[in-house]
């Protein structure tokens, strides 16, 4: 391969993305949440909506919860029309209580589609007790929220 055409494959995966419309900075496909089992170390099924998953105690494995889970894993997926590196929107990745206090964020400021697909994490240590919480992923102009039930007592 010819530098020219190293030089134009380069300009054209990372230089070019910052002309082109709103439509290619990709869009929000699914945000997810995980607990992480403390038994075996893997994680749950997602436990966002829609599912009808009862956290209650997981802590010590009880509601749905298959073993005792103390953390919760947090995803969003963002998928675009083409590979690109996308340096101008910010995802912001966020765990709330229902009072409005952060409990747990992450902000990314560049992402890199490869194969047009980009998935970004959130761990969230000691979340089994939390109680009604909302995760949130915004990314540009759009912005998902679903509402979690982290709820413990006897």
């Amino acid at each position: 391969m010819s530098l020219r055409a190293v030089f134009l494959a380069v300009l054209t995966t990372f230089a070019l993305p910052a002309a082109v419309g709103a439509a290619d900075e990709g869009k929000i496909v699914s945000v997810q949440a995980r607990l992480a089992y403390e038994s075996t170390g893997v994680f749950s099924v997602n436990i966002a909506p829609p599912s009808n998953f009862t956290a209650w105690n997981t802590i010590i494995g009880e509601g749905d919860a298959r073993e005792p889970a103390n953390d919760l894993f947090v995803s969003v997926t963002i998928r675009a029309a083409r590979k690109h590196f996308n340096g101008s929107t910010a995802l912001t990745l966020m765990l709330r209580s229902k009072k409005g206090r952060v409990i747990a964020s992450r902000h990314f400021k560049g992402l890199f589609f490869r194969d047009e697909t980009v998935v970004k994490n959130l761990y969230v240590q000691d979340a089994a007790c939390l109680g009604e919480v909302d995760v949130s992923a915004e990314y540009g102009a759009a912005k998902v929220v679903h509402s979690l039930a982290l709820n413990c007592g006897e």
